[in-house]
């Protein structure tokens, strides 16, 4: 999936290999770090491809938004998920140790409730 540089995030993986004027900047599968996503923003890259599966989705993003469309009518999954984000509202997004962590629980969130019926 082709998305652009400022929807990046720590722990996505690149679907193919990002080339500029010819030359492999990073290769397929690479796992991308809050420093490498700032260094392709200083070389003008504007968009990037990413593998597409959920686990290399930060939450949030928009392909996992779509795998998990039906979470947002569950009040249960809803208000902890509110109450993570509330917990982490302060944390810069520099800050690689919390981001990563804030994104671990809202995935666990995310499979806890993903196959549920709502009320269950």
């Amino acid at each position: 999936m082709d998305i652009p540089i400022d929807d990046l995030r720590a722990g996505m993986v690149l679907g193919r290999n990002l080339e500029q004027s010819g030359r492999v900047l990073l290769s397929e599968g690479a796992l991308l770090s809050t420093a490498t996503i700032e260094i392709l923003r200083r070389r003008g890259v504007a968009r990037v491809d990413i593998q597409i599966d959920s686990g290399s989705m930060p939450p949030g993003s928009p392909v996992l938004q779509a795998q998990c469309a039906n979470l947002h009518d569950n009040a249960d999954y809803m208000r902890e998920r509110s109450e993570i984000e509330a917990l982490f509202a302060s944390v810069k997004p520099d800050d690689t140790q919390l981001t990563v962590l804030k994104y671990c629980i809202l995935r666990q969130l995310e499979e806890k409730y993903h196959d549920r019926e709502p009320g269950r």
